[in-house]
């Protein structure tokens, strides 16, 4: 399996990259790494000592953008797997080997999150195999609410990521990018058996802790009316939920009131091991 990990690395991540370097130079199975650097200069980055080829590419000031160069980065390479990894965290060492393994018979292998402080301390193993179990098929009704398939603890087929673009105004870049990648047939499976060590702090845009909290629930909201209103028209539920939070969006804007009705209403989101996004569910019901 041809593969290589696709990054950017911003000024704020510096602090944690020597850790994120660290964690791909033990992995068991080696690869390739794209690296799409913002306003650093990649001598900073001590490269030399990665195992592998590393492609270091100029970024922008926008996080979006420095994405879409990161992938069409790495689909410029002729790559066979994408294997996504965000440079705020680390990784299991057999990551790149379980997914080398889980891939002969996927086209997308996504693993479980051990949840981390700014500081490495572990706050939470295994953040959702207690729900989803050891492996799980994650099929297209799945991510119509929910995601579990970001940009550290992906890999996916390159060939299911070509020709999808991600518009300005996505406020969930991986959400939008695997829910187009799942509808065009990709196979993804749910992994307990390797970890990402997602690391919180204020720059996480969903996050794993305080997850019912007012604003991370008011966040969320922003984040789905986006989302259902800038999905290709036609893809299945989609309709409804555009209708329902954008219509919830504007009138959280209007009237904060609002929210604390919303959250009333959420009696049925679990307490704990909540999807991204789930936290702000599609028509509660009490």
């Amino acid at each position: 399996m041809e593969a290589v990990v696709c990054t950017v690395v911003y000024p704020s991540s510096l602090m944690y990259w020597r850790d994120f370097l660290n964690s791909l130079i033990s992995q068991d199975e080696p690869t390739d790494l794209v690296v799409v650097h913002e306003d650093i200069n990649p001598r900073l980055l001590g490269l030399e000592n990665f195992r592998g080829r590393t492609i270091a590419v100029r970024g922008t000031n926008d996080g979006l953008e420095n994405r879409r160069i990161m992938i069409e980065a790495a689909l410029g390479e002729c790559y066979e797997w994408l294997i996504f990894a965000d440079s705020d965290d680390y990784f299991d060492p057999a990551r790149n080997s379980v997914i080398s393994r889980l891939a002969r018979n996927c086209d997308c292998v996504v693993n479980d999150l051990a949840i981390i402080d700014r500081d490495g301390q572990l706050l939470r193993d295994a953040q959702w195999s207690g729900r989803l179990g050891e492996e799980k098929i994650i099929d297209p009704v799945f991510l119509e609410d929910k995601n579990i398939m970001g940009l550290s603890n992906t890999a996916i087929k390159a060939d299911f990521l070509k020709g999808i673009s991600v518009p300005s105004g996505v406020l969930a870049a991986d959400w939008y990018l695997f829910t187009l990648a799942i509808r065009k047939g990709a196979r993804a499976l749910f992994t307990s058996s390797t970890r990402t060590y997602y690391r919180q702090h204020g720059n996480n845009a969903a996050g794993a802790v305080d997850m019912l909290s007012a604003e991370r629930v008011s966040a969320a909201v922003r984040v789905k009316a986006a989302h259902y209103r800038l999905l290709p028209k036609g893809l299945p539920g989609v309709e409804p939920r555009n209708k329902y939070f954008g219509q919830l969006s504007g009138e959280i804007d209007r009237d904060p009131l609002r929210l604390e009705k919303y959250m009333r209403e959420m009696s049925q989101v679990p307490a704990e091991g909540l999807y991204w996004w789930e936290n702000a569910p599609f028509e509660p019901k009490y």
